[in-house]
C-alpha cells in the first residue's frame, strides 16, 4: 500500500540541522517534545513490524497449520468471526479509523453515503478477516517469544533482568496481558502464553536488538540526531539517499498512541539517552483490516498540518559532518552506551587521536 507521508523540512549541511533542533529554539518552547534519528529515510514502523526472519518463520509455519483448524471447525470459525465483529465495533465514530476502513473497503463502497460505516463484517471476506486475526495473533506470540528468550537466556548467564511490579498498569502495553487476555490468546492459538513478563523486558530486549512494537524515542533532539547519522553504510554517494529526525509534540499525539516512559534507574541505556517509547494501540485492529502493518506516518499527517509535528532531513553524505559537530557536544557512542565495550571501541577506531585527547585532558 502507498502510504501518505509527512512532508519533510530539507536542509543541505549539518549545521543548520542540527540549528534547526535546537531546544531553544521557539517552536519548542513551553512544549513537551520527543524526538527520533533514523539512518534512512523510511516509514516509521517499530522493529517488530518490519522485515523480521525469527517472527516471520515462525508465523509462517503455525499459520497453515492454525488456519486449517479454524476452517475446518465451524463452531471455531464462527467464534473468530464473533470476535472479529467487536473488534471493529470499537471503530465505529472515530474519524481516523473510519476513514482508514473506508480508503480499505473503496473498491465494494460507493459514492460519499454514510451507509458504508456499520456494519463491516458484512462487507469484507470473512475468510480474509480470519487470516489476518490469526497472522497477527500469531505475530504477537512471536514477538512475546522472543522476549521470554531474552530474559530467559539472560538470567542463565547471570545478568539480571528489572522487574515491574505486576500490581501498577501505567507502563504495561501490549504485548503483555493479564491473565484472562493470556487465555484468550491460548485459545486463539493453541499455543502456551501463560508466563508473564513484566513490560520493562520489552524496553530492555528493544535496547539491545530484539525486535518489539516499542518504537524508540528521546526527549533531547541531539540524540535523536547521533543515531540519525550513525551508520555503518559506506554507501555515503548515494546522492538520494537521506537520514531524518522527527520531532513530535508528544501531547498532541492521538489517543491510540501511548507514551511508554519505564525507571530510568532499571536501564542504563534508557538513563543516558534519555529515552522512552511509543506503542500503537491499534496496531493489530488496523492489520486486522488491511493485512499489513500501518506506519506511525499516517497519524502524524494531522500534527504535521498544526505545526505539532515535524521530518526534518539531511543528505546522507553530510552524516560524518553531523557526527562531528555532535562530538563536539559531548554526543558519542559511548555517552549514549555506556559499557567498557564502548569505550575501549571508541580509542580504538581510526579517527581518535591519542595525542590531541591528552593535551584536551590536560
Amino acid at each position: 500500500m502507498d502510504w501518505l507521508q509527512v512532508e519533510p523540512c530539507e536542509f543541505t549541511c549539518a549545521k543548520k540541522f542540527l540549528d534547526a533542533l535546537d531546544e531553544t529554539h521557539e517552536r519548542y518552547r513551553g512544549k513537551t517534545w520527543i524526538y527520533r534519528g533514523q539512518n534512512i529515510d523510511k516509514l516509521l514502523f517499530p522493529s517488530a513490524m518490519r522485515p523480521c526472519k525469527m517472527i516471520d518463520d515462525f508465523v509462517e509455519t503455525w499459520f497453515a497449520t492454525r488456519l486449517e483448524e479454524l476452517f475446518s471447525d465451524p463452531s471455531e470459525a464462527k467464534e473468530i468471526d464473533s470476535k472479529i465483529t467487536r473488534r471493529l465495533k470499537s471503530f465505529h465514530e472515530r474519524e481516523f479509523d473510519i476513514g482508514l476502513i473506508k480508503h480499505v473497503l473503496s473498491e465494494w463502497t460507493k459514492g460519499e453515503s454514510e451507509s458504508w460505516k456499520w456494519p463491516l463484517i458484512a462487507e469484507f471476506p470473512q475468510k480474509e478477516l480470519r487470516e489476518n486475526y490469526v497472522s497477527s495473533t500469531l505475530h504477537a506470540v512471536a514477538e512475546r517469544e522472543l522476549v521470554v528468550a531474552f530474559v530467559s537466556l539472560a538470567d542463565e548467564v547471570g545478568l539480571r533482568v528489572p522487574q515491574d511490579n505486576f500490581s501498577t498498569t501505567w507502563n504495561r502495553p501490549f504485548p503483555v496481558r493479564d491473565q484472562a487476555r493470556d487465555a484468550r490468546l491460548r485459545d486463539d492459538t493453541g499455543l502456551n502464553v501463560g508466563d508473564e513478563y513484566p513490560s520493562i523486558a520489552f524496553a530492555l530486549a528493544r535496547h539491545h536488538g530484539v525486535p518489539t512494537r516499542l518504537l524508540d524515542f528521546t526527549y533531547r533532539p541531539l540524540v535523536a540526531a547521533f543515531f540519525a547519522a550513525d551508520s555503518d553504510c559506506e554507501e555515503e554517494n548515494d546522492v538520494d539517499r537521506r537520514i531524518v529526525v522527527w520531532a513530535i509534540h508528544a501531547e498532541s499525539l492521538p489517543e491510540d498512541m501511548q507514551v511508554v516512559k519505564h525507571r530510568r534507574s532499571e536501564i542504563g541505556f534508557l538513563q543516558a539517552q534519555d529515552g522512552l517509547f511509543i506503542y500503537d494501540r491499534r496496531a493489530d485492529d488496523r492489520f486486522l483490516l488491511l493485512g499489513e502493518w500501518a506506519p506511525l506516518d499516517n497519524a502524524l499527517l494531522t500534527l504535521a498540518k498544526h505545526k505539532r509535528a515535524f521530518k526534518f532531513t539531511l543528505p546522507f553524505s553530510e552524516r560524518g559532518n553531523l557526527l562531528r559537530l555532535l562530538e563536539l557536544k559531548g554526543i558519542h557512542r559511548p555517552m549514549l552506551m555506556p559499557s567498557f565495550d564502548f569505550v575501549s571501541r571508541e580509542i580504538q577506531k581510526p579517527s581518535f587521536n591519542l595525542l590531541e585527547y591528552i593535551v584536551n585532558r590536560a
